[in-house]
């Protein structure tokens, strides 16, 4: 039986255990911080944080925070996706008129969106409720056998 190998690049890099050494392998550098926090850092140590008020609690906390050191929620960022405009759109598909509890508890929205909002979401619903009143009209006097042609002239519109 011969030795093996081990002359391949797994083992020339500086991080990989090498053969017959007991010791753990080196660390590895340190990583750079990121520019979101290198910004926060600099905005900081320049004016030092700004206060600003939460959300969901109205304390006041610094603008720099991710959550709320009050009640939690995220700042920011960090807001969680049932307040954000592609959550809420979700949401409305799920449960319709009743996401409206999360549109005007978003802090992502502002004022006129939540508005705007409001008034497609209200339009829809009564479109659809007045659907589908129709339809239960028309059904009702099919199944009682009175008013079959006019049944259908109310569901084409004419």
């Amino acid at each position: 039986m011969s030795e093996p190998d081990f002359s391949d690049d797994f083992y020339e890099s500086e991080y990989a255990p090498k053969p017959g050494r007991r010791s753990a392998p080196a660390e590895p550098p340190a990583r750079e911080p990121d520019d979101e926090a290198r910004r926060l850092r600099a905005a900081v140590s320049a004016a030092g944080p700004a206060v600003i008020e939460c959300w969901r609690c109205h304390k006041k906390i610094h603008d720099i925070d991710r959550y709320c050191r009050h009640c939690g929620k995220g700042q920011g960022v960090c807001v969680p996706w049932t307040y954000k405009p592609w959550g809420i759109i979700l949401i409305t598909l799920c449960i319709g008129p009743f996401s409206l509890w999360y549109v005007w508890r978003s802090p992502v929205l502002k004022r006129g969106a939540k508005i705007g909002f409001t008034v497609v979401l209200a339009g829809l619903t009564i479109y659809v409720a007045v659907a589908c009143y129709k339809f239960y009209m028309m059904a009702i006097s099919m199944l009682t056998g009175s008013g079959t042609l006019s049944a259908m002239q109310a569901i084409l519109g004419s």
